[in-house]
């Protein structure tokens, strides 16, 4: 996984102050390894495929427009999917667990995936609130 932030970024502080600090985002998050990268930073940086380059390249090759992004990876550093605009809490734990539990194998929709996973939890009794951090 690797964040793309940037300095004095208030969107940026809600991830990581609010969203990552849900019981559920931490226990997801173990299963990446984590990368924070300053989006503007002209500091080289090695790519999942072992190519140099920079954060503000990279930033702009994978078409980042926002920050934070959540570029999300495989094991073997295919991109999965990538999180480009302020998500709620539900909508990240949902990329985070589409990646960790490998659903993006059967699963190619992540709307799909998404809405499947709001249902599985509902079953659970657990209210599924889309609008919260």
């Amino acid at each position: 996984m690797v964040l793309f932030e940037e300095p004095d970024c208030t969107d940026c502080d809600l991830l990581h102050n609010m969203t990552f600090r849900d019981d559920t985002a931490r226990n997801l998050l173990r299963r990446f390894t984590v990368i924070r990268l300053n989006r503007w930073s002209d500091e080289t940086v090695t790519r999942q495929d072992g190519t140099p380059t920079t954060a503000r390249q990279w930033a702009v090759e994978l078409g980042l427009g926002f920050s934070p992004a959540i570029v999300l990876f495989d094991a073997n550093g295919e991109r999965i999917i990538t999180g480009n605009a302020m998500f709620r809490t539900f909508h990240v734990l949902g990329m985070l667990d589409y990646v960790a539990s490998g659903a993006y194998h059967h699963e190619p929709s992540f709307q799909r995936y998404l809405s499947e996973r709001a249902e599985r939890i509902r079953a659970t009794g657990q209210d599924v609130n889309i609008w919260t951090y």
